[in-house]
Protein backbone atom coordinates (compact mmCIF):
# COMPACT_ATOMS: atom_id res chain seq x y z
CA UNK A 1 0.00 0.00 0.00
CA UNK A 2 2.69 2.41 1.11
CA UNK A 3 4.67 1.76 -2.70
CA UNK A 4 3.04 4.59 -4.64
CA UNK A 5 2.83 7.40 -1.88
CA UNK A 6 4.99 9.84 -4.28
CA UNK A 7 2.25 9.54 -6.50
CA UNK A 8 -0.45 10.28 -4.33
CA UNK A 9 1.44 13.66 -2.45
CA UNK A 10 1.48 14.83 -6.34
CA UNK A 11 -2.19 14.64 -6.29
CA UNK A 12 -4.28 18.35 -6.48
CA UNK A 13 -7.32 19.19 -5.32
CA UNK A 14 -9.91 19.66 -8.22
CA UNK A 15 -10.78 23.24 -8.25
CA UNK A 16 -14.27 24.48 -9.04
CA UNK A 17 -12.92 28.64 -9.50
CA UNK A 18 -11.00 29.90 -11.55
CA UNK A 19 -9.56 32.36 -9.42
CA UNK A 20 -8.62 29.64 -6.53
CA UNK A 21 -5.24 29.37 -7.02
CA UNK A 22 -5.06 33.44 -7.35
CA UNK A 23 -5.70 34.17 -3.75
CA UNK A 24 -3.92 34.70 -0.92
CA UNK A 25 -4.48 32.08 2.28
CA UNK A 26 -6.51 35.08 4.25
CA UNK A 27 -8.58 35.41 1.21
CA UNK A 28 -9.43 31.78 1.59
CA UNK A 29 -10.38 31.76 5.31
CA UNK A 30 -12.61 34.58 4.38
CA UNK A 31 -14.37 32.82 1.78
CA UNK A 32 -14.69 30.15 3.81
CA UNK A 33 -15.98 31.82 6.32
CA UNK A 34 -18.64 33.48 4.57
CA UNK A 35 -19.54 29.87 3.14
CA UNK A 36 -20.44 28.36 6.45
CA UNK A 37 -22.41 31.62 7.70
CA UNK A 38 -24.44 31.49 4.13
CA UNK A 39 -25.78 27.52 5.15
CA UNK A 40 -25.68 28.60 8.27
CA UNK A 41 -28.12 31.40 7.56
CA UNK A 42 -30.49 29.55 5.10
CA UNK A 43 -31.13 26.72 7.56
CA UNK A 44 -32.19 28.81 10.25
CA UNK A 45 -33.82 31.20 8.32
CA UNK A 46 -35.82 27.67 7.05
CA UNK A 47 -36.24 27.04 10.22
CA UNK A 48 -38.01 30.01 11.23
CA UNK A 49 -39.82 29.81 8.20
CA UNK A 50 -40.98 26.69 8.71
CA UNK A 51 -39.55 24.98 5.54
CA UNK A 52 -37.23 22.99 7.04
CA UNK A 53 -38.48 20.39 9.95
CA UNK A 54 -36.95 22.51 13.50
CA UNK A 55 -35.61 20.60 16.15
CA UNK A 56 -32.61 20.51 18.62
CA UNK A 57 -30.12 18.62 16.16
CA UNK A 58 -30.89 20.34 13.35
CA UNK A 59 -30.65 23.89 14.99
CA UNK A 60 -27.47 22.85 16.66
CA UNK A 61 -25.56 22.20 13.43
CA UNK A 62 -26.66 25.10 12.30
CA UNK A 63 -25.50 27.13 14.90
CA UNK A 64 -22.13 25.14 14.91
CA UNK A 65 -21.36 26.18 11.38
CA UNK A 66 -22.20 29.90 12.31
CA UNK A 67 -19.77 28.95 15.06
CA UNK A 68 -17.40 27.31 12.81
CA UNK A 69 -18.21 30.89 10.60
CA UNK A 70 -16.56 33.11 13.02
CA UNK A 71 -13.84 31.09 14.13
CA UNK A 72 -12.72 30.85 10.23
CA UNK A 73 -12.94 34.45 10.29
CA UNK A 74 -10.68 35.29 12.55
CA UNK A 75 -8.17 33.01 11.54
CA UNK A 76 -8.05 34.68 8.02
CA UNK A 77 -8.03 38.21 10.24
CA UNK A 78 -5.29 36.67 12.20
CA UNK A 79 -3.36 35.22 8.75
CA UNK A 80 -3.93 39.01 7.41
CA UNK A 81 -2.15 40.72 10.24
CA UNK A 82 0.55 38.92 9.38
CA UNK A 83 1.22 36.08 12.01
CA UNK A 84 1.30 32.66 12.45
CA UNK A 85 -1.54 30.19 13.23
CA UNK A 86 -0.91 27.40 15.39
CA UNK A 87 -3.56 24.73 13.27
CA UNK A 88 -4.45 24.58 9.48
Amino acid sequence: MNKNLDDVKNLRMPLFSWDYEDLGEADHWFLMARAYFDCSYYLLGEMLKERYDRNYHRALVAVSLFNHSIELFLKAGVIQAGKKTTSK
